[in-house]
């Protein structure tokens, strides 16, 4: 199923409700139907839409390259609270006690009160620097996490005040995620990733990716995956002692994803997305987007979602059971296995894809 967002799509988010929202070069952030059938709601946030998230009371938020936040009602219906970061705003994040934390191309982050009346804590760095803030994350200990190009990570204390625990990754920090342990990981453009300590002492863990690490997520059974301009995924094992599974995705990979029943999916440069197998043997699906892929996003429901550069929104069925049905219907009778092991993947083995069809269903020659 294809969405048309009508621009460049930068960003995803699934609402509570389990619509998704996409976030457009066009200033536009719309809200698709749940089904994906019919027209999304448009909110108009009157500049590119770099970052979204979603508050603890279900609002959105978007955040653009006109310094503004602007939090939108649930309804959607009536104007929404326009918070002013001052510079582009690159990232978003909600805290554990449902503020929001934003963090701008001026190299500030700021925390919002929930109501988004007063002023914010303005997270300050101590120097006159204005190195952009890449990424947040928001840690298990509920502290907020920052990355900026300067190569330092700065894990912020809960209430904003006080200095924060400073790591050193040593280059451009581009993504941040968790472990299951708690622990926070970095990747950098020098190829390097970085297992730190839950309380930031001593060195950290490296794991040597090879290239500049464009995105990382955690597998379903612990395990780190991360996607390189190399065009490679590594799946790095929990004790981070011995070699990782690697995967040739082909092309600088933009986003990665964790499907419902584990699976990883990853989308790349090469307007390609691959779906793998849990433990990295076979050759993965591959659907075809039709443009760059930006970004991955999970629905509520399973299907996985797409966000390219030809401002289009792809909703994918990757449930195996319910893309079996599907594909029994539009064909008409079982597929092949050559047609299995395209659609399926080789890893499940061959079954009749319409066996609780009528006997005179058949695998066609």
């Amino acid at each position: 199923m294809v969405l048309s967002h009508g621009s460049r799509v930068y960003s995803l988010v699934v609402l509570a409700d389990g619509r998704l929202v996409s976030g457009g070069d066009d200033g536009k952030v719309k809200l698709w139907p749940k089904d994906g059938a019919g027209e999304p709601m448009v909110l108009s946030h009157g500049s590119q839409v770099l970052s979204l998230a979603v508050l603890a009371d279900g609002r959105l938020a978007s955040g653009g390259d006109d310094g503004k936040i602007r939090l939108w009602p649930k309804e959607g219906t009536g104007e929404p609270v326009v918070l002013t970061h001052g510079g582009m705003v690159t990232s978003l994040a909600v805290l554990a006690d449902g503020r929001l934390a934003s963090g701008g191309r001026d190299g500030t982050i700021k925390l919002w009160p929930k109501d988004g009346a007063g002023e914010p804590v303005a997270l300050t760095y101590g120097s006159t620097s204005r190195s952009p803030v890449d990424s947040l994350a928001v840690l298990a200990d509920g502290r907020l996490a920052s990355g900026r190009y300067d190569g330092k990570i700065r894990l912020w204390p809960k209430g904003g005040t006080g200095e924060p625990v400073v790591l050193s990754h040593n280059s451009q920090v581009s993504s941040l995620t968790m472990l299951a342990d708690g622990r926070l990981v970095s990747g950098g453009e020098d190829g390097t990733i970085k297992l730190w300590s839950k309380d930031g002492v001593g060195e950290p863990a490296i794991l040597m990716h090879g290239s500049w690490v464009m995105s990382l997520a955690m597998l379903a059974d612990g395990r780190l995956a991360s996607g390189g301009d190399d065009g490679k995924i590594k799946l790095w094992p929990t004790d981070g002692t011995d070699e990782p599974v690697v995967l040739s995705h082909g092309s600088s990979v933009f986003s990665l994803a964790v499907l419902a029943d584990g699976r990883l999916a990853s989308g790349g440069y090469d307007r390609k997305i691959k779906l793998w197998s849990k433990n990295g043997i076979g050759e993965p699906v591959v659907l075809s987007h039709g443009s760059w892929v930006y970004s991955l996003a999970v629905l509520a429901d399973g299907r996985l979602a797409s966000g390219g550069g030809d401002g289009n929104v792809k909703l994918w069925l990757v449930d195996e059971q319910k893309l079996i049905a599907a594909l029994c219907l539009r064909a008409g009778r079982n597929l092949t296995k050559d047609e299995w092991a395209r659609y399926i993947g080789s890893d499940t083995p061959w079954q009749p894809s319409c066996r609780d069809r009528p006997s005179n269903w058949r695998t066609s020659d």
